[in-house]
């Protein structure tokens, strides 16, 4: 088995522009995080989760020039019930601006030092959490200010028949601002439906403000401000919750080839918990080693509960749980950066650290069809930095495989996260490298497994043995359908884009030999191909047997 290593030196990588990007730090900006709010319309706990202070953690990167007006990040977490660090994971984060923003890392956004209580009892809960952000114009301090965002309401969403099938909106509004800090008006714009206004008005006339200034006096002021709806996944209506209760467990399976290896592994795993106490839409949040996230998904499909209540009715809730696989007297973790015992002279001294960074979420490049058909192999090398935040924020190919193996391995580098390097005892920059060898064979770091090799023998050789989704009995409902991630590689240029993605939908119903049929970019089509390999559907049928289907899915992506 062949074992990827992370580099700390960048061989043919420039990082010229990568110091300036990170030079452009700006103390009279600054950032403010609220404490955490109860997901409306759930009523609130007796108590709510305590988060951790940050303090002077955070700062804004500044590196599109100055942004003269506050914005703010709306992020849903899910909060365990455990008495001591319960662990939390994103279900949505939304943020108001395009601008990078270097803040606290998400190890510190996500910790809790106690759970909710309710009557007594620990109990899981869903909150939510706003970063505000601020303009130097409205500094502290100064005779002349802007108004400054203090305190955020988020605004209710929509009753589905309002919401025109949308989950989140960011609008631009128009706020003005009375001199004792009150919201007096709003402008919405025009196209603006009237459930949104409604509801976005009574929530943003009960922001905070402080007033703008002139020459030390408060005084009235305008700010324009976007503002975030989306839906939570709580439950809808008021009264009281009851969260769902595990019912029955089934024990993940240990990957025979990843025991016999000694490795271990974590995978944190969303999912839906129906009215009837099933699980549904189970896909792999984050990983640290992508060979166990099948076996995550297929134990927590297994999981029944007792449904969630609301004033002693049932209803669809949205969940999060880590599913850990351990070796009894101890492994090792596949994925890992050694800290060098010197760093070569040629690297910055901002990507050097003191404790190395920490896998926490990984994946495989998906093996181009292109290159399978034409049993093309290669090595690519890519060279990357994270930042502060634990994610990638620039990559650059050093070793190149060929157009296709580049943009493969690009997508699947743009989806790893980390547990920051330290420098300093603070969160610190580091600059690493991978290298992924394709091989038609599967004996490379990209898996090519033996349903692979025979759907491909279809597809060159019998194509009509590959059903479209006409001829089934029914269009397989999707089963796990992990989101793509936004292609970091195509910065601020872009704001939107689609893929045309076609692939087979196996026996199993595992996307296999997913493809690009067309996309607004490439960066596009190769993060489309990378979150579709991952989805699993209803196995498909034609007169009641299983069969191999043909698909094609639009994906889009959308800059939040």
């Amino acid at each position: 088995m062949s074992v990827l290593k992370f580099f700390p030196r960048v061989g043919q990588i420039a990082f010229a522009g990568w110091v300036a990007v990170i030079a452009g730090l700006a103390s009279a900006q600054d950032l403010t995080l609220q404490e955490p709010m109860w997901t409306d319309p759930v009523d609130a706990p007796d108590v709510l989760p305590v988060q951790v202070s940050v303090g002077k953690s955070m700062r804004v990167r500044d590196n599109l020039g100055e942004i003269g007006r506050p914005f703010y990040r709306d992020t849903l977490y899910f909060v365990t019930n455990d008495k001591k660090r319960p662990k939390a994971m994103i279900a949505r984060r939304v943020t108001g601006s395009a601008m990078p923003v270097e803040d606290l890392p998400e190890s510190l956004q996500g910790v809790f030092r106690s759970p909710a209580m309710r009557d007594g009892r620990r109990v899981p809960s869903e909150v939510r959490s706003i970063l505000i952000y601020n303009p130097e114009s409205a500094a502290r301090k100064g005779n002349s200010a802007t108004p400054r965002l203090l305190r955020v309401v988020p605004p209710r969403f929509p009753a589905e028949r309002d919401a025109g099938g949308r989950d989140k909106l960011v609008v631009e509004a128009q706020l003005e601002i009375g001199a004792d800090g009150a919201v007096t008006n709003v402008v919405w714009p025009e196209s603006l439906g009237a459930a949104f206004v409604r509801l976005g008005l009574r929530a943003v006339s009960q922001w905070e403000f402080a007033p703008a200034r002139s020459g030390g006096q408060p005084v009235a002021g305008a700010v324009t401000v976007p503002v975030i709806f989306q839906r939570t996944f709580g439950t809808e209506g008021e009264g009281k919750y009851i969260p769902p209760k595990l019912a029955k467990s089934a024990r993940p399976v240990y990957p025979t080839f990843m025991r016999r290896a000694g490795v271990e592994g974590r995978v944190k795993v969303a999912f839906e918990v129906t009215v009837e106490g099933r699980t549904a839409n189970v896909y792999p949040v984050e990983s640290n080693n992508p060979n166990f996230e099948d076996a995550a998904v297929d134990a927590v499909s297994k999981w029944t509960f007792e449904p969630a209540q609301v004033d002693g009715r049932p209803v669809r809730v949205r969940m999060g749980v880590p599913v850990i696989f351990n070796i009894q007297g101890g492994g090792s973790s596949m994925y890992r950066v050694k800290r060098p015992k010197s760093f070569p002279d040629t690297l910055p001294e901002v990507f050097h650290f003191d404790e190395p960074p920490e896998v926490l979420n990984v994946a495989s490049p998906v093996y181009p069809l292109s290159a399978l058909r034409e049993d093309r192999e290669g090595k690519v090398k890519v060279g990357f930095y994270i930042g502060p935040d634990g994610y990638v924020e620039k990559s650059a190919i050093a070793t190149s495989g060929g157009a296709d193996l580049d943009g493969a391995t690009i997508a699947a580098v743009e989806k790893l996260r980390f547990k920051p390097a330290i420098k300093d005892g603070k969160p610190s920059y580091a600059a690493l490298r991978m290298e992924f060898e394709f091989k038609a064979s599967g004996h490379g770091d990209v898996q090519v497994d033996h349903q692979t090799k025979r759907l491909l023998r279809l597809l060159e050789t019998d194509r009509e043995q590959l059903l479209s989704l006409a001829e089934l009995d029914e269009v397989p409902e999707p089963v796990s359908r992990q989101p793509p991630v936004y292609p970091r590689s195509l910065g601020a240029a872009q704001a939107n884009g689609t893929a045309l993605i076609e692939f087979v939908i196996d026996r199993r119903g595992f996307a296999r030999l997913p493809r690009v049929v067309s996309a607004s970019d490439p960066a596009f089509g190769y993060a489309a191909v990378q979150a579709v390999a991952s989805w699993r559907f209803q196995a498909p049928r034609r007169d009641g047997k299983l069969v191999d289907a043909i698909a094609r899915i639009p994906v889009e992506f959308k800059r939040e």
